[in-house]
Formats: C-alpha cells, structure tokens, sequence
C-alpha cells in the first residue's frame, strides 16, 4: 500500500465499480452514500477512475459529514473523525476549489458557549500551497474583526482569531504563545473600547497593547500592523510599526492592507 499526497482533493473510483473514494493526506476514504457526497460536492465531474488498490486506505468519511462555519467568523470547517473523535477541519479558501466542496451547502450555526466546540483537526489545504497564517489581535468591535477576517481569507490567507481556539486546559498567555508560532504576519485593530482618566479620551483594551507589544518582540516591526479606528488614542513608545487609519471599517483600506502584505514578501491573491 503506498500513500498518494499527489492526488490529495481528488475523487476516485475503481473501473466499473459504484464507490467513490476522496483521497485525504494521500489515503483513500470511502464516501458512504449519496447524500453525504451531495453534502460536500458541487458535482459529480472530475471523478477519476483509476486503479485504487495499491492506494493506502483511510477512515471512511462519516456519514454526518457536513461544510459549515460560526456564524461570528468567516473560517469554513468540515465535520469529520480522527478514529473515533470528531473535530472540525478548517479549510483553506483555495482548498475549496481545488477539492470541487460546494460553497452552497455551507450551513451557519451559533458558536458554543464557552470551551465547548469540536477540537480541530488536520486542516484542509491547497496542494503544494500552505496558507500563510495571519493573527489578528482585536477588543470588542466585533464588526471590525470579522471583515478583516473575511478580507483575509479571500486574498487566501489564514486568519487566526485567538478566542475561537480552544483551550484545552491552557491560560491565555500559554494559548498565545504556541498559537503564534508558525504566524507570519498579524493586524493589531486598534478601537475605542476603554476611557482614559477623567473621560479625556479613547483607547484599545490593554490586553490589546499587551499583544501588540508580544508581536512587536516575536515577529519584528515589518511584520505588524495597527489599523485604528478614528479617534482612538495612538500608542507612543512603539515606533517604527506601520498605522493605518479606518473611519468604519477595515475592509475600506483594502488596498493599503494589501500593500502592507506585499511589502512583508507575502502574496495576497
């Protein structure tokens, strides 16, 4: 039995035979019925009939296999089973293409509360192409992470959002530091969450700053950068990182975001 990475997203089927196999991490996983192909497919095109035999045989892909994302975040996750435990496989936005999953069957569902959600499991990737990982520290304007994420993720990055990763029994600076190992760039969103002394003016929350300054140690100042909403106070002992100014949202600086990514040698599509 040999593992086939190379077909890695493709759909295949022995000559003559009904059963349709996806090939994930170089293994053949039998998709169980037609519903569950119809749950994650755009069609039944591409479909490649080959000798599978000598292909190494995975864990079937279970029958509650479902797309579907939080409805607080733009990140795409499939349903699925590592052996017997279930988790939830974050998907790379080209990933979706090259593997021909089906954008339409994407359900919506609320967020658990607390730490009770699925564990991730191995996420689903481009072949040959490992997204970069993009940290976006935020406070409380919701919005304003959210498009920055759903920028992100169209320009086929990976944002990672702190709060949407369990626990697992670790504290928040434990959760930091281990998450942000393999991260290549991050925005620091920068909003009038907190009230300075006698109500003079606006600030971002202090954890904000607080990660601001752990990115600005751990990753350099070239690969940080501040978007700030209008009329939040600027911190001043942090020199050299760049700032870019909003009045409602990110997304209206597309371009400059652009460009900042670029300038840090990543390639935003």
């Amino acid at each position: 039995m040999v593992l086939r990475d190379d077909l890695d997203g493709k759909r295949v089927k022995a000559p003559n035979k009904p059963e349709v196999f996806l090939i994930d991490r170089g293994k053949k996983r039998l998709i169980p019925n037609q519903q569950v192909y119809l749950n994650l497919f755009k069609d039944w095109e591409g479909i490649i009939e080959t000798n599978i035999d000598a292909i190494d045989t995975g864990d079937p892909i279970p029958g509650t296999a479902i797309l579907f994302k939080y409805t607080d975040s733009p990140i795409v996750f499939l349903s699925d089973h590592v052996g017997s435990n279930p988790v939830k496989r974050p998907i790379n936005e080209r990933a979706m293409d090259q593997w021909q999953l089906n954008r339409n069957k994407i359900q919506e569902k609320p967020r658990p509360l607390g730490e009770i959600t699925l564990p991730d499991g191995p996420p689903i990737k481009e072949e040959g192409v490992w997204a970069s990982k993009i940290f976006i520290v935020h406070g409380h304007d919701d919005l304003s992470k959210l498009q920055l994420a759903q920028m992100l993720t169209r320009m086929g990055f990976e944002p990672i959002i702190l709060h949407e990763i369990p626990a697992r029994g670790r504290t928040i600076i434990e959760k930091l530091e281990e998450e942000s190992e393999d991260v290549d760039f991050v925005f620091v969103i920068l909003t009038p969450d907190d009230v300075g002394i006698d109500k003079a003016y606006y600030r971002a929350r202090q954890n904000v700053i607080f990660e601001l300054g752990f990115f600005y140690g751990k990753l350099k100042r070239k690969n940080v950068c501040c978007l700030y909403k209008r009329g939040v106070e600027i911190p001043s002992d942090i020199s050299g990182v760049s700032y870019i100014e909003f009045k409602e949202n990110p997304q209206e600086k597309y371009g400059e975001i652009r460009e900042e990514l670029k300038a840090a040698g990543l390639e935003p599509k």
